[in-house]
C-alpha cells in the first residue's frame, strides 16, 4: 500500500531522475486528486512526511548505486552487488515467493 501510494505521488508530481528524487518531498498532491477539508490537509502533511521518510531511505539505499553512475562496468556491477545485498534483496524476494506458493499461485512464485 505505501508503495502505491508513493507511486501515485511520484507520477501525479512528474518525479523522474536523480535530481527530483534527491529533492525533498514538500510539493502536495495536485487539487485533482484531492478533497478540500481540514482534516484533509492534516492527513495530507501526515501522508507527506511519511513519503519524505520512504524517499530518504530509497536515495540513501541507491546512493552507492548513484554514485558509480559514469565509473565503469566492473564499478556499477560491483555498486549494484552492493545494493542488492545491503537491501537483503534475495530474501525479500524468496518471502515473496513463499508467499506466493502458500496462496497456491505458482505462476508468480517464479
Amino acid at each position: 500500500e505505501d508503495t502505491d501510494i508513493l507511486e501515485n505521488y511520484v507520477r501525479a508530481l512528474g518525479i523522474k531522475g536523480r535530481k527530483q528524487w534527491e529533492d525533498k518531498f514538500l510539493r502536495r498532491m495536485p487539487r485533482r486528486f484531492k478533497i478540500n477539508s481540514e482534516k484533509q490537509d492534516l492527513k495530507e502533511v501526515e501522508l507527506l512526511n511519511k513519503l519524505e521518510g520512504m524517499r530518504e531511505k530509497i536515495t540513501l539505499q541507491l546512493k552507492p548505486l548513484f554514485d558509480k553512475k559514469n565509473g565503469t562496468v566492473e564499478e556499477i556491477t560491483n555498486a549494484i552487488i552492493n545494493v542488492i545485498e545491503n537491501n537483503n534483496s534475495k530474501t525479500k524476494l524468496e518471502n515473496f515467493r513463499d508467499n506466493f506458493k502458500a496462496r497456491g499461485n505458482g505462476r508468480k512464485a517464479r
